[in-house]
């Protein structure tokens, strides 16, 4: 009993595992991306890009940093923002199966429906055990929204 028990939940989960790797991350696949911004650290500074959306629509940020140097991008989460929400996030990805290799972090955020109104989205790039100054870059996203349509004159 124990055996085909065990059998069972196997098979289930052999059965089960296609679908959920396929269904992983089609939410945001299929979000209206409109813009992709991309962002490396190794130059430093601060680099800021102003967009415009409309309600809806989506802007996917992909931050680059370097493995195994402690340095990793903090990103603004829904809870803080008001005009736009974080709708993916994928954490940091190695890009190669190098030691040290490239890492990126891919974002999607989206312009909130409803509100007009302009974000402003503060990627910052650092060692998270050092003090709160010692940023090694900046990177500044101002997102514009705008209603979902224009309306129409003369009626």
């Amino acid at each position: 009993m124990r055996k085909s028990v065990l059998l069972f939940v196997l098979c289930a989960l052999l059965l089960t595992l296609p679908a959920v790797a396929a269904a992983e991350g089609m939410a945001w696949r299929e979000l209206p991306v409109v813009a992709q911004v991309q962002w490396d650290g190794k130059l430093g500074g601060t680099e800021s890009l102003q967009l415009q959306l409309r309600a809806g629509q989506t802007v996917q940020v992909d931050l680059l940093a370097a493995a195994g140097t402690g340095y990793l991008w903090s990103t603004p989460i829904t809870a803080d923002l008001k005009y736009a929400v974080l709708a993916h996030d994928s954490g940091p990805q190695a890009l190669t199966d190098r030691m040290g290799g490239p890492l990126q972090q891919r974002l999607f955020y989206q312009a909130r429906g409803g509100v007009e109104g302009t974000e402003t989205l503060t990627f910052v790039l650092r060692r998270p055990w050092e003090a709160a100054d010692k940023i090694a870059a900046t990177r500044t996203l101002t997102i514009s929204g705008k209603p979902e349509k224009e309306p129409r004159k003369g009626t």
